[in-house]
């Protein structure tokens, strides 16, 4: 059983942090605990060593945290959530005009 001194230290050196991949049929998280003033770039190293770990190519541009553009060096804190983005396929103005048409058209 873990002291209730001890449990207060682990809560104040470490932060609790999530790290998240969405593709089109499957979302993956990886809820991690890392020291404090970790990085963009230190949780999804040890992110990566998870066994479940989906086969993907992390480009810096496309990470986040909660939506919000996030580079490597991005300081974390409590809870953050840091989300690998996908490239876009289609710009979303044309994905937008597209739909209008179709309804125009119906």
């Amino acid at each position: 059983m873990i002291s209730a001194v001890k449990r207060i230290k682990m809560t104040i050196e470490t932060i609790e942090v999530e790290v998240m991949y969405a593709d089109l049929d499957k979302v993956w998280q990886f809820p991690l605990r890392l020291p404090l003033y970790s990085t963009v770039e230190d949780a999804l190293a040890i992110a990566k060593q998870n066994v479940t770990w989906p086969n993907i190519e992390i480009n810096p541009a496309l990470l986040a945290i909660y939506g919000q553009a996030a580079t490597l060096q991005t300081k974390l804190h409590e809870f953050d959530r840091v989300e690998i983005l996908r490239p876009l396929l289609i710009d979303p103005m044309d994905a937008r005009r597209g739909r209008v048409v179709k309804k125009t058209v119906r």
